[in-house]
């Protein structure tokens, strides 16, 4: 952002503000999140490039993802997804004063889970 500091940082942006770019940050993690798979697309899509230039042409042509590991199921990956959400809502909520989704709805952690 071309700001030399933390500190300075956190004295041009207010509370709210900074809040809403961790609500933004843990939606959309720019770069890759606690996972850090963001390096592994990138080196996928280089690497899916050469092998497509040096493939047969009646072969299949490769994607990034012929050449990035799969850490998490499909369901685990849903599952961090609505729980990044949920949470990103409740610190919205939070900051503007309003009860977070579980308080709203008066649903416990556990029936949260069991639905899942």
């Amino acid at each position: 952002m071309g700001i030399p500091s933390v500190r300075e940082l956190l004295g041009r942006l207010t509370s709210h503000e900074v809040t809403e770019w961790l609500a933004f940050y843990l939606m959309e993690p720019w770069d890759g999140g606690p996972q850090g798979n963001r390096g592994d697309i990138r080196s996928g899509i280089i690497a899916a490039t050469v092998a497509n230039v040096n493939r047969s042409k009646d072969s299949e042509p490769f994607t990034h993802r012929d050449f990035m590991p799969n850490y998490q199921s499909r369901l685990e990956r849903q599952r961090a997804s609505v729980q990044q959400q949920m949470a990103a809502l409740d610190i919205m909520n939070a900051t503007m004063g309003r009860p977070t989704f579980l308080e709203e709805n008066e649903l416990s952690e556990t029936k949260l889970k069991e639905d899942m």
